[in-house]
């Protein structure tokens, strides 16, 4: 059966010093979020390596239902507060889901992610040299199935970017660091590393991240 869910990354670059102002103008914009049915994630990330950036990781029920959240008063509103925070405009990457663990199917309006709680998230964009897309994600398949396995990865999801079937982009979130640390050392993922080696245009960017707001991930 065809996933009909529409996910989106926003990379926010806010000025120097600026990204905690950037945050709290984000909160009437997480509200909206929370309250609406088809929209299933809505989560805000601050970036633990770059003091400006924030990351947001959003997924919708369908393309209809982030086409309605994108023309929302809300957004327009967050926008306009933000615009004099910002180092540059958002940059959103639209994206297809192609699997994994741990994304609801469904929204929920409980807030499941706050400030200082011990998940910790990543963000990885995997660019394959011309054509070899879809030979990667298939690479990669094994290891989502290991993810499944492994009690403190709560979400690993693989998806491709709507603008370029070369990249595919990783969405991770485990109960802590130590459980990170565990998934990077395991046999499966080194194997697919070593697999995938030769089919890179360049090496993968990882963003670590630490949860700010939002709504619909696993706790």
């Amino acid at each position: 059966m065809m996933d009909s869910r529409f996910a989106v990354i926003v990379k926010i670059t806010a000025q120097p010093e600026r990204r905690e102002q950037v945050a709290q103008a984000m909160s009437n914009v997480i509200a909206y979020a929370q309250q609406s049915p088809k929209t299933i994630t809505y989560a805000l990330f601050e970036d633990i390596e770059d003091a400006d950036l924030l990351w947001g990781v959003h997924v919708y029920a369908d393309r209809e239902a982030f086409d309605v959240h994108r023309a929302s008063d809300a957004l327009d509103r967050t926008h306009r507060e933000l615009k004099p925070c910002l180092a540059r405009p958002f940059e959103v990457v639209k994206m297809s889901p192609l699997g994994g663990k741990g994304l609801p199917d469904q929204a929920t309006p409980v807030t499941s992610c706050v400030r200082g709680d011990a998940r910790f998230a990543v963000l990885v964009r995997i660019a394959a040299v011309q054509g070899k897309g879809r030979e990667v994600a298939r690479i990669l398949t094994p290891v989502r199935d290991e993810a499944e396995r492994e009690p403190g990865t709560l979400t690993y999801f693989l998806f491709a970017d709507e603008k370029d079937s070369d990249v595919l982009w990783a969405f991770h979130v485990y109960a802590d660091r130590q459980a990170f640390e565990s998934h990077r050392t395991n046999a499966v993922l080194k194997q697919a590393q070593l697999e995938m080696k030769a089919l890179l245009k360049h090496p993968y960017e990882v963003h670590k991240l630490a949860p700010v707001a939002g709504k619909g991930l696993p706790g």
